[in-house]
């Protein structure tokens, strides 16, 4: 028996039940099946990260309004308690997907991220740009296309935002691996 008392570490919280997103993202074989690629799809190598990242050398070649394509912290913003994303690809395809969840203190932070999310969305959409020539949105998912085969998805699910990007998919990949890990979330 030790003295003491037990204190919570600072990454683990409410929002999760002391849970790790990493949890919530599916696994390569998961991905494999959903896909249809199987042994063909493979992690980018340096493209898994537990915390976001803004790519600058990209920022400056989109408009303004379109900017925060290669922001993470512009869609994730700063109260982000947990994060990973990881990408995928499949060459053969020519096909790349991306799976990101990150979990916020509580449901209205996480409410208050995905609704700058649908106006970011939205901005950009109402350029003549291609990074989203067309989106859709309601009280739970933002959908956004870009030209060609490409887009993403973010869905709100409780205190947890997630994101789903991808090029060489139809949508109903990135659809179902968006659903998937939003069933976990009330599951863990």
């Amino acid at each position: 028996m030790v003295g003491g008392l037990a204190l919570m570490r600072p990454d683990e919280g409410p929002y999760l039940n002391g849970m790790d997103v990493d949890e919530l993202l599916l696994t390569t074989p998961e991905l494999r099946d959903l896909t249809g690629a199987g042994l063909d799809l493979n992690g980018v190598p340096g493209m898994d990260s537990k915390q976001t990242v803004d790519d600058e050398l990209l920022v400056g070649a989109a408009p303004p309004e379109c900017q925060f394509v290669f922001r993470e912290s512009a869609i994730f913003g700063p109260d982000v308690k947990q994060f990973h994303k990881t990408s995928f690809q499949t060459p053969p395809k020519q096909a790349l997907l991306s799976e990101a969840a990150a979990a916020y203190v509580d449901a209205g932070t996480a409410r208050h991220v995905f609704d700058n999310v649908a106006g970011l969305v939205k901005s950009c959409g109402d350029t003549s740009s291609a990074y989203v020539y067309d989106w859709t949105a309601d009280a739970q998912t933002v959908r956004a296309e870009s030209l060609g085969d490409c887009g993403r998805i973010y869905r709100l699910e409780s205190t947890v935002l997630i994101e789903v990007t991808y090029c060489g998919y139809s949508q109903v990949v990135p659809n179902l691996v968006a659903t998937r890990i939003a069933s976990r979330v009330g599951t863990r």
